[in-house]
């Protein structure tokens, strides 16, 4: 490139004197800033671009949080509605769409935003377990929800989140040891243990009788899943501030 741009220099100076020197320089430079900025601009955007889908993913997992929460309070509102005898109860079927066929994918995509934002420091097992949770748990809802007519297939779908929520579980206890998250690393554990606990010991059937137990451990699960988005929301919000502060 040097060579090139000495020979194009002796041109300019042959045809045009010290003018064409300085208009070779003048073309250069401002190709030179041009092409900086357009570097740089690229850079910010695939920036921008991941932070945005990391922040996404932070709501991602609060709104999660509540959808399964939701399917416990529409669980028991169905069995315990005073106008059942008017026909099935709106509130199950809402929760049951939200739940059942909207939380598991949100989750996928709060648990593969920490993956992408914390993945230079949760080790390959949370890499891993992350990743398995993200993409195997909301195939195996889909797999049910594309299967509900089947009894045996219908079981998949509250399966998906409970194998991604064990995944979670999983990467929170690795996440205490590897301490990726700024604060409360054990979050994801209280976040993630909840369900997969009650849906695999059966516990889940005690939702409709509101007994008080499965309430606060729901309760429990909402509110860590709401704290983990925050967090997730709040540390890649801090780490843009200060790129846009070094920068």
């Amino acid at each position: 490139m040097l060579q090139v741009f000495r020979d194009c220099m002796l041109r300019d100076y042959g045809q045009d004197g010290s003018y064409g020197v300085f208009r070779l320089w003048a073309v250069t430079l401002l190709d030179l800033f041009v092409s900086v900025f357009e570097e740089h601009l690229q850079k910010e955007t695939k920036i921008m671009n991941k932070n945005t889908l990391i922040r996404l993913s932070g709501w991602a997992l609060v709104i999660a949080g509540i959808g399964f929460f939701s399917i416990f309070m529409g669980v028991y509102i169905d069995e315990n509605n005073p106008l059942k005898h008017i026909g099935n109860s709106f509130y199950y079927a809402f929760a049951y769409v939200y739940g059942f066929m909207v939380s598991p994918f949100l989750l996928a995509a709060g648990m593969l935003g920490l993956r992408a934002h914390y993945r230079q420091t949760i080790g390959n097992l949370g890499d891993i377990i992350l990743l398995i949770g993200g993409i195997f748990g909301p195939i195996l809802s889909l797999i049910g929800i594309v299967g509900s007519s089947n009894d045996e297939l219908w079981f998949l779908i509250p399966f998906g989140p409970a194998v991604s929520m064990l995944c979670l579980t999983i990467f929170g206890f690795d996440a205490n040891q590897s301490k990726p998250l700024p604060r409360l690393n054990f979050i994801p554990i209280l976040a993630g243990i909840v369900f997969p606990a009650m849906f695999f010991t059966g516990l889940i059937r005690e939702w409709g009788s509101f007994n008080l137990l499965p309430f606060i451990l729901i309760a429990v699960q909402l509110l860590s899943m709401v704290i983990l988005g925050i967090i997730l929301q709040g540390d890649i919000e801090q780490q843009g501030e200060t790129l846009a502060a070094a920068a």
